[in-house]
């Protein structure tokens, strides 16, 4: 079994300069660049504020974009390479930034379309066409009377055989007031229990809070903060949904900074239709017992995580995650003796709009024996000046 850990509180390798880069084209090397290291993001109905997937959306953006690139803002990559490095890393090599600064240069040329060129979304996220597109029945608006609301759908999707996921896309509808979204399984003998809190209240869904509001059913698929991409589970990997199988996706509203607007938040799912060698499971890792210290500038949290199990943990990836306070996440393996031996991911200077899945590279999973620990370091910033500035008051 394969854990996918998500570990909660509460820029890779530079090559070798260039000597010089011949001008290339849109459609011959350029775009390929675009859509590989910015169209998770920068694509129409993505997370990004603004479309950079076709040459006529780049060249409104082309000199700031450069300039980010050349700072280093873009593409976004939080982790610390000298802790280790990940699958499909969004790091822009030198090679690539003199190609697009040349391109830029000699006037955006655009060269020979091929017949086969893709721009969409899927295709830029290395999937094709999606096997399952789901979501709640009917859009959501919040109360807007406090401003978190946790609301629970019972998404429309059905699997009376059951499935194997391997690739999942989370995409919120109202992304001004999705906090963030936790997808749950539940079993056939619980469908009818969520079906009966949605018959129950008026409203689309029913109201939950720390899970789907159902007794014993506590598997969690996925979950999406913002940041995250699409996923796609190591090869010969799947997560399974079992026969007769629903799934309830929890959605946090905060409306603190948006007034509230109607939200249809969609799952996508790409699924394999032989059962993988591998069983993959989210294996939810949080520290929650702490306080932070009124005013104080720099407080640091640690939390162990011991396998008390016969049999290794497998890890595949980390996904950290922490809210607006958060400074610094770290998560290390730890021996039978309480020595490190192993990093899993190092975030410096941790930025909560840029969360996501930090997939390990094939052949470099991690096993955790039975007696070894995981453990979650976690700092924090809780001065006056660090406090988030909402609906321009801090």
């Amino acid at each position: 079994m394969f854990p996918l850990l998500t570990l909660a509180c509460g820029g890779g390798g530079e090559d070798a300069p260039t000597s010089e880069v011949d001008p290339a084209t849109w459609h011959g090397e350029v775009g390929d660049v675009i859509r590989g290291r910015c169209g998770a993001c920068h694509v129409e109905g993505g997370s990004a504020p603004f479309a950079l997937d076709t040459p006529e959306a780049f060249a409104l953006r082309a000199d700031e974009s450069m300039e980010s690139v050349r700072q280093g803002r873009m593409p976004p990559w939080q982790p610390d390479p000298s802790c280790r490095e990940y699958a499909d890393q969004r790091v822009m090599p030198r090679a690539e930034r003199d190609l697009l600064d040349a391109w830029i240069r000699a006037g955006q040329p655009l060269g020979v379309a091929s017949a086969s060129a893709s721009t969409s979304p899927e295709a830029s996220a290395g999937f094709g066409p999606a096997d399952v597109v789901t979501s709640a029945p009917r859009p959501y608006t919040p109360a807007g009377t406090h401003p978190d609301d946790y609301r629970c759908f019972l998404l429309d999707a059905q699997f009376p055989e059951g499935a194997f996921v391997q690739g999942l896309e989370t995409l919120p509808g109202d992304q001004a007031s999705v906090h963030h979204v936790l997808f749950f399984l539940i079993t056939a003998r619980d469908v009818p229990k969520a079906e009966a809190a949605v018959i129950a209240d008026p409203d689309p869904g029913y109201p939950c809070f720390g899970g789907p509001g159902i007794d014993n059913a506590t598997q969690t698929l996925a979950g999406w903060a913002p940041g995250m991409q699409p996923a796609r589970l190591p090869e010969g990997s799947a997560l399974r949904i079992p026969p007769g199988g629903r799934i309830v996706m929890q959605v946090h509203y905060n409306t603190l900074s948006a007034a509230p607007a109607p939200d249809r938040t969609t799952l996508r799912l790409w699924l394999r239709d032989e059962p993988p060698e591998f069983l993959s499971m989210p294996k939810p890792l949080a520290n929650i017992m702490f306080d932070l210290p009124a005013g104080q500038g720099r407080s640091v949290w640690e939390e162990t995580f011991t396998n008390y199990g016969d049999t290794p943990w497998v890890v595949t990836g980390v996904a950290p995650h922490m809210h607006l306070l958060g400074r610094w996440i770290r998560v290390d393996v730890l021996d039978e003796r309480g020595e490190e031996r192993s990093c899993l991911v190092d975030i410096p200077d941790w930025d909560f709009g840029w969360q996501q899945f930090y997939e390990f590279r094939s052949g470099e999973e991690v096993e955790i024996d039975p007696g070894e620990s995981v453990r979650l370091t976690c700092a924090y910033d809780n001065s006056v000046d660090a406090q988030p500035v909402v609906n321009g008051e801090r």
